[in-house]
């Protein structure tokens, strides 16, 4: 991800071959960035001529073994940008959704923090990380300045009106807007909903 948007790439459960994120240029046309290597059952970063591997010290490294929960900073050719990639699992309880009837003109407050709503126990989220209103039946996303970021369709945004199917995305938590909902996943077990403005859906028999 750069500071402005997420590219995503999926990798197999069975580690091996060559797999390229891909980014797009000025003028809007997708190129390989960066690959991935399968090697001895790991998955290997390696640096190339569009972007490099960097460690704390702004030094380029040749390669890195990935881990999945991580950052990996990248330092991109022709550009003063730097992008990171953030490695998360494939588990069901990040694809599986609980929907929640949401009341308006409450601050559904977001973040690390037992005070806020949704609760999401990650380090890479801010205590509290961003605020989410309905207000006559109009979505509002507003990020509280957090360190790394709120986005919504793969873009990072600071405060943006929002509309049903609009996903927001907080380093593996997925909230997804409906009219007068939200559908939210639980990266292994670390969200937590609470609070009079959040009702889960039951469905009746």
């Amino acid at each position: 991800m750069k500071k402005r948007k997420i590219n995503t790439i999926t990798l197999p459960e069975k580690v091996g071959g060559q797999y390229w994120l891909q980014d797009d240029n000025e003028l809007g046309k997708s190129f390989d960035l960066i690959s991935i290597e399968g090697v001895n059952g790991q998955w290997i970063l390696k640096s190339n001529k569009n972007a490099r591997v960097i460690n704390s010290n702004q030094e380029s490294l040749k390669s890195i073994i990935l881990e999945p929960m991580n950052f990996y900073a990248l330092k991109l050719a022709n550009s003063q940008e730097n992008a990171f990639l953030f490695t998360e699992p494939i588990t069901n309880n990040r694809q599986c959704y609980k929907k929640y009837m949401v009341k308006e003109g409450y601050n559904l407050l977001i973040g690390r923090s037992e005070r806020n709503d949704i609760v999401f126990n990650n380090k890479f989220v801010s205590s509290t990380h961003a605020k989410l209103v309905l207000y006559k039946n109009q979505w509002t996303i507003t990020d509280l300045n957090s360190a790394n970021g709120t986005f919504v369709n793969s873009y990072r945004v600071t405060n943006k009106i929002l509309v049903p199917g609009d996903v927001i995305y907080i380093f593996g938590l997925k909230i997804i807007l409906g009219n007068g909902f939200i559908a939210i996943n639980n990266p292994d077990g670390q969200v937590t909903c609470k609070g009079e403005a959040l009702k889960e859906f039951i469905r009746q028999p």
